[in-house]
């Protein structure tokens, strides 16, 4: 079955130029992340269980925060805004998980000509985007799990969420249901 995502993102682009940092002791840390070998900052994805780490640098990509209510990412925005550095974006990060958007993950540049602007911009690469809707995911089901083909990899895919970031490609409520199960 294949579904488009809806959902507006936040999406931030690194510093270039910035140290390399190290995921915090401990740490949960996805395969999901851009460049965990050298990051120059690590974000926490607060809405997985357990909570994962992923790590990007801006040569290799890019955060992006999910449902981030406008007026709290514009907070965020101008957070950044202010010198656009790493301790800039660690600060906006932070209010963002703070304000409860704790959907924090990263993407490579190479998927960035999938987003397209959907509110404030900062430049080309910093504000509120979305998919666009050519960008069709394959989503099933395997027993009570449900997975989409994120980056060519299935994940697994909490149902609340998938309600709140999806819909069927006509732009209707995804039936949960109607799912087909992975043969």
């Amino acid at each position: 079955m294949k579904v488009v995502s809806s959902a507006r993102k936040l999406r931030f682009r690194p510093a270039a130029g910035a140290p390399v940092v190290a995921f915090p002791e401990g740490a949960n840390i996805s395969n999901y992340g851009v460049n965990n070998n050298t990051p120059t900052i690590v974000v926490c994805n607060g809405t997985e269980n357990p909570p994962s780490w992923q790590g990007v640098d801006h040569e290799s990509g890019v955060v992006l925060v999910n449902l981030v209510p406008e007026d709290i990412a514009n907070e965020a925005l101008d957070i950044f805004a202010e010198d656009e550095t790493i301790e800039s974006l660690n600060d906006a990060l932070n209010f963002l998980v703070e304000q409860g958007c704790k959907d924090q993950y990263t993407s490579p540049n190479e998927f960035q000509p999938k987003l397209s602007p959907a509110g404030r911009m900062l430049d080309e690469w910093n504000g509120i985007v979305k998919r666009d809707d050519r960008d069709l995911i394959e989503i099933w089901r395997t027993g009570d799990d449900i997975y989409v083909t994120h980056e060519k990899q299935p994940k697994l895919m909490h149902p609340d969420i998938l309600l709140q970031t999806y819909r069927n490609v006509d732009g209707s409520q995804i039936d949960l249901a109607s799912i087909p199960e992975n043969s």
